[in-house]
């Protein structure tokens, strides 16, 4: 089974470094990534986008489970301009959006907790495809908040991050690399033991470091929204924190996204 992926980039690490990255309520990052399983859809299959015409963009990617599996009638909403689309039987959404604007996706589908992304912004006329978003079950993420030694109700307050690492310098390396996040009460951090059967890296409080292979390298678990006083620092020799990434063929993240109760966000860090 292959992995999760969403706009997909190689990324390593390099100066050392100690940095800030804020998260910034009410909007979500953007991105694109390594791993975590997805279901190989045929280009050939799916229903031709229109081409973007200025002051617009085109968007697309497959909605996904744990398992890498396509979750069909899911929803995808841009949260700023309220516009929504529903998945095919592929899981794929396709959807037409205002350029040079930060945009929040937020999937939702029954049964799964809703799954924020990072905010992007989008050049005129870009055409951005493998957007993938992942989703969890409600009761997954109650069950990572739980991690957190958090009772079960008040883990129906809080939320989960995922927090993965892109590295844009070839002489930058992720593995091995310390995060922490402040306040220091503001959530609980576990770094990600990697999975061997192609599904989910799960949070794991054996692991101490940024994981080799690691799609998702540490979780923030029992995370109270929405979140705007968050803040990650990364301690890597070699490697720089950027507040947002630079423009990859169109698609920017801005370094903003939010966090809800019971809901899943996905947040990028991006180094060099």
């Amino acid at each position: 089974m292959k992995r999760w992926k969403m706009h997909r980039f190689e990324f390593k690490w390099p100066v050392k470094l100690v940095a800030t990255f804020l998260t910034v309520a009410g909007i979500v990052g953007c991105g694109v990534s390594k791993r975590i399983s997805v279901q190989n859809v045929d280009s050939s299959s799916l229903p031709s986008m229109p081409t973007p015409t200025p002051g617009h963009a085109s968007l697309s990617g497959v909605v996904v489970d744990a398992d890498g599996n396509p979750i069909v009638g899911a929803n995808v909403k841009v949260a700023e301009t309220d516009a929504i689309v529903s998945t095919d039987d592929s899981g794929t959404y396709q959807m037409m959006v205002p350029s040079d604007s930060t945009l929040t996706l937020v999937a939702s589908a029954t049964g799964f907790g809703n799954t924020y992304h990072d905010a992007i912004v989008l050049a005129s006329e870009a055409e951005i495809t493998q957007l993938d978003l992942l989703m969890l079950p409600t009761s997954k993420i109650a069950g990572m908040n739980a991690l957190g030694g958090t009772g079960a109700t008040a883990a129906a307050t809080l939320g989960v991050v995922a927090v993965r690492i892109h590295s844009l310098g070839a002489e930058c390396s992720t593995a091995g690399a310390h995060l922490s996040v402040s306040p220091s009460k503001a959530a609980t951090l576990f770094y990600s033991r990697p999975s061997t059967t192609g599904g989910l890296d799960e949070p794991d409080a054996t692991m101490s470091s940024v994981q080799v292979d690691a799609g998702v390298a540490a979780w923030l678990v029992g995370v109270l929204p929405p979140g705007n006083m968050l803040q990650f620092t990364v301690d890597q020799p070699g490697c720089q924190l950027l507040a947002q990434s630079p423009s990859m063929n169109g698609l920017q993240y801005v370094g903003l996204r939010r966090v809800d109760a019971q809901a899943l966000t996905v947040a990028g860090l991006f180094l060099n």
